[in-house]
């Protein structure tokens, strides 16, 4: 799934990744996004999913 990190402080690490103040979009999994959304130091937003795009049959 996708989401949106920003840390709060200038720089910040946690679950092998490196975050900042500026927000940027992650792919992650189930374990990793709840190990994210515990941690205070970091704002976690998770995307929508984006629908499959259909290939149009001939």
């Amino acid at each position: 799934m996708k989401v949106k990190v920003r840390s709060i402080p200038d720089t910040f690490r946690r679950a092998g990744m490196a975050f900042s103040k500026n927000p940027a979009e992650y792919d992650v999994d189930k374990k990793t996004l709840e190990i994210l959304q515990a941690e205070s130091q970091l704002v976690v937003e998770v995307l929508p999913e984006e629908p499959e795009k259909k290939q149009k049959e001939k």
